[in-house]
């Protein structure tokens, strides 16, 4: 972490905040005031851009390269923040992207808390608007993911997106991933203990896995994580080594059975991830992967699901600049 004063970004001229909004985040919903308080708050410091598409963010995000804004402001959890970036990137191309602030106010906020970013909203904005004006902000650089033409900071499949495809039918939400989780954990024991056939939620990717070109004796893919923040959601941090090396991620992969995954993934939520000795479990830090399977099967990126048609090749992206509040 690195701490700068404002002018070290931009000298003799007014520093300004282009604030993109997703009226759909958990927190504008629940407080629909708080796109009015964020214009007012902000005054001429604030431009503010709603978008309800993706469409509508990659204009914003030609409007705000445009303008040459300070600091770029993203309100929303991890699936806007992940949209955002995408287009900011494919936009921005070569030139730098401004430092980037985070209200941390979506239903998904892994990337703000591995950053170290607790507040939320309103207050999160008022702070770092006061931060600015006196010249004095904290920065954290971290490198992306890049999956073809998008870019995020969490990816996973296997049995994180059987998870998620579950949390997502019906209302998402903490208490809905709490329910799928306990499920989960149900179905561990059962298949552990009793001996019951895994469920639908515990079902391995069939696929090889191929890392800094070298191949990765697993039989096929039951949890695969990587990631360039250490939080995976309720406080769960098991990619430790997130941070580690710029322009590398942190990738944990594996086709021991579900107990034995929990077991090991829970040795490194607790920081004890250095102790882990398996062959079967994959634990270390990536420039690049390639996932080779039979089939289409789903991923992650930040919460979004999408679709691979077989193969997909992961690899680092460019860093991003975070203002630290």
């Amino acid at each position: 972490m690195n701490r700068y004063s404002a002018q070290s970004f931009i000298r003799n001229v007014t520093m300004k905040l282009a604030l993109i909004l997703n009226p759909n985040s958990r927190y504008n919903k629940r407080h629909p005031e708080s796109i009015a308080r964020y214009c007012n708050l902000g005054g001429s410091r604030v431009d503010l851009f709603r978008t309800e598409s993706a469409d509508d963010v990659t204009v914003v995000a030609q409007k705000i390269k445009d303008k040459d804004v300070s600091f770029i402001g993203i309100s929303g959890g991890d699936g806007t923040i992940h949209q955002v970036l995408t287009h900011v990137i494919q936009v921005y191309g070569s030139t730098l992207i401004p430092p980037v602030i985070l209200l941390g106010d979506g239903t998904m906020n892994n990337i703000a808390h591995s950053l170290g970013i607790k507040m939320k909203g309103f207050p999160c904005l008022k702070r770092f608007l006061r931060n600015m004006e006196e010249e004095k902000l904290t920065i954290r650089e971290r490198s992306t993911i890049k999956i073809e033409d998008r870019y995020c900071f969490l990816f996973g499949c296997g049995v994180i997106t059987n998870f998620l495809n579950e949390a997502y039918t019906g209302r998402k939400g903490y208490l809905r991933n709490l329910e799928v989780l306990q499920r989960t954990l149900n179905d561990i024991i059962a298949s552990a203990i009793f001996g019951r056939k895994e469920s639908k939620l515990l079902k391995p990717l069939r696929g090889k896995l191929i890392c800094d070109g070298m191949n990765i004796p697993l039989q096929h893919l039951r949890f695969v994580l990587a990631g360039t923040v250490e939080e995976v959601g309720m406080g769960f941090r098991p990619l430790y080594m997130a941070d580690e090396k710029k322009n590398h991620f942190h990738l944990i992969a594996t086709d021991l059975g579900p107990y034995e995954v929990l077991f090991r993934l829970c040795m490194a939520g607790a920081g004890m991830g250095s102790l882990i000795h398996n062959p079967h479990f994959y634990n270390r830090v990536t420039a690049e992967m390639l996932i080779r399977s039979p089939d289409r099967f789903d991923y992650t990126m930040d919460g979004d699901i999408y679709t691979a048609d077989k193969d997909l090749y992961i690899e680092s992206g460019p860093s991003i600049r975070f203002v630290i509040v």
